[in-house]
């Protein structure tokens, strides 16, 4: 655990919001990053 608070201090909103599992933190990342790349993606096809 005190490795995952030293990793985490570049997102600790993330560790407060979801006290759950790392591997299931880093699944909700993953899926953060796809919607946000979905994004990006669509609004660049619509410009």
């Amino acid at each position: 655990p005190v490795v995952e608070n030293d990793s985490g201090q570049s997102t600790p909103l993330s560790d407060d919001m979801i006290p759950t599992p790392r591997h299931m933190e880093f699944t909700t990342n993953a899926e953060l990053n796809l919607s946000c790349c979905i994004l990006m993606l669509d609004i660049l096809l619509k410009q």
